[in-house]
């Protein structure tokens, strides 16, 4: 699997997990609400992929500090 793939699955998996995890803290199962929120949770997962991809460049994870 290709380091950008891997960075997308993780990007996807982290906006699902945020977006679940916003609705039921908030409880308000509102059509409006949850509309709002899974387009934030879309906003979290591109940033999540930009901040990863500035992070880890290339697809290396860094060298352990000795």
């Amino acid at each position: 699997m290709f380091p950008s793939a891997r960075l997308k699955c993780s990007a996807v998996f982290f906006s699902v997990f945020w977006t679940i995890g916003m609705v039921c803290w908030d409880r308000s199962y509102s059509e409006a609400n949850i509309i709002m929120t899974v387009m934030a949770g879309a906003l979290a997962a591109y940033f999540w992929c930009r901040i990863m991809r500035r992070q880890i460049p290339r697809g290396r994870v860094p060298a352990r500090p000795r």
